[in-house]
């Protein structure tokens, strides 16, 4: 009899150690499980913080500075290898008309008006026409193609060390223009850099533009 309640408890005791070993397995594997969690979840905040950091938020009004921005006339003149102000005067009408448009640009992007959710960004000039329209931080690309093979052109667009970058190639060449913020983060840099069969070499020129009113929105 005495055996047999001996050999009860130790028999009690036994699977009570066999539980309590159960339970630490399936706690140390909960833990494990919490923790791989917990890790993933780190690791999405820390890439989406990394996101975020180098998408700037480049939205609001902006005034052209002058004084701080190249003379975009200057440097086609240069790339150009034509000092006497573009073109001869036998050509008259096609360069009449280029020389027009250009003026006209330069007065649209006086202002610029950016809106920007995420990621994707809308420029707006001064007349209210929207410029630009680029799309999230995936490089994407869109086809324009006009009633002549000239006029088609492939635009990519993404982000890019704290920059938005777009390239814009056509069968006369490739221009690459880039949004970014100054290192105090108050004004905002427009750089364009043109490869085109018209220019002798490359032209580069960068615009700069102040907050209207002091400040982005």
């Amino acid at each position: 009899m005495i055996r047999n309640q001996t050999e009860s408890r130790l028999s009690k005791r036994g699977n009570a150690r066999l539980a309590w070993s159960v339970l630490a397995i399936l706690g140390a594997a909960l833990l494990f499980s919490y923790a791989k969690a917990a890790a993933r979840e780190i690791s999405a905040l820390t890439a989406l913080q990394d996101a975020t950091a180098s998408t700037p938020k480049l939205a609001g009004h902006w005034q052209l500075n002058k004084d701080q921005s190249d003379d975009v006339r200057q440097k086609m003149q240069a790339a150009r290898g034509d000092s006497n102000g573009g073109g001869g005067r036998g050509q008259g009408g096609r360069n009449g008309e280029g020389r027009a448009q250009r003026a006209g640009m330069m007065d649209e992007i006086q202002t610029l008006a950016i809106e920007q959710s995420g990621s994707n960004v809308k420029v707006t000039g001064q007349s209210g026409r929207v410029l630009a329209q680029y799309p999230s931080s995936d490089s994407t690309a869109e086809k324009n193609s006009g009633p002549e093979g000239e006029s088609q052109r492939t635009t990519t667009s993404q982000w890019q060390n704290g920059q938005l970058t777009v390239v814009t190639r056509s069968p006369r060449g490739k221009s690459t223009r880039t949004y970014s913020l100054s290192p105090d983060g108050k004004q905002l840099y427009v750089t364009t850099k043109m490869e085109n069969e018209r220019f002798k070499e490359p032209l580069t020129y960068r615009l700069v533009y102040d907050p209207v009113g002091g400040g982005s929105d």
